[in-house]
């Protein structure tokens, strides 16, 4: 029942950004596999959740290199709040906080290399991470990261226009981090 749920929630929040992008059947094809993929390994709804929501951030980064406010800031409310509401409020902004930190800190020394959304990402994934444990959020920060560059190394795409997109390694980190902490 959770790989129909998870595959119906991504390809649910991949219709919800016709404001930045149009899905396409591809679009929803690979968010169902997500989803079932996600559904296959974990019962938790709130993973599910999450999951059909990088799956909307990580599809308008890839078609548009941009993610907007409305996908990043209601998210990084929203992650602060249930934590808080479970008594980790606190650890949820510090580790927010502390990654944003980082990809400022890169986007700053790196100009081009991380953007702005990427940086409010950040917010939420790494309150997530934080409230999951430290050891989620120590390997989704190492992960990411490391994702990009070897994508970015693979495919050629190292500098200028041409740059991976970073939101989708960011979200697909956490998720596998957190999953496997879940494990």
């Amino acid at each position: 029942m959770t790989v129909l749920l998870g595959s119906a929630l991504c390809c649910l929040a991949l219709l919800t950004v016709g404001r930045w992008v149009t899905p396409t059947v591809p679009d929803l094809l690979a968010a169902a596999v997500v989803g079932a993929a996600l559904g296959a390994v974990t019962t938790d709804v709130a993973i599910l959740a999450v999951g059909a929501w990088s799956c909307a951030v990580a599809l308008v980064d890839l078609v548009r290199h941009r993610l907007p406010d409305d996908l990043t800031l209601p998210a990084a409310g929203a992650v602060l709040l249930a934590a808080a509401h479970q008594g980790g409020g606190e650890l949820a902004l510090l580790g927010g906080l502390a990654l944003a930190g980082v990809h400022l800190v890169g986007s700053v020394a790196s100009p081009g290399s991380i953007g702005g959304g990427d940086v409010k990402l950040c917010l939420a994934l790494g309150g997530l991470g934080a409230v999951s444990g430290p050891s989620v959020w120590t390997v989704a920060a190492v992960l990411a990261p490391t994702t990009t560059l070897v994508l970015a190394a693979m495919t050629g795409r190292t500098g200028g226009a041409a740059v991976i997109p970073h939101g989708p390694a960011l979200c697909a980190a956490t998720l596998v981090a957190w999953v496997n902490a879940g494990t």
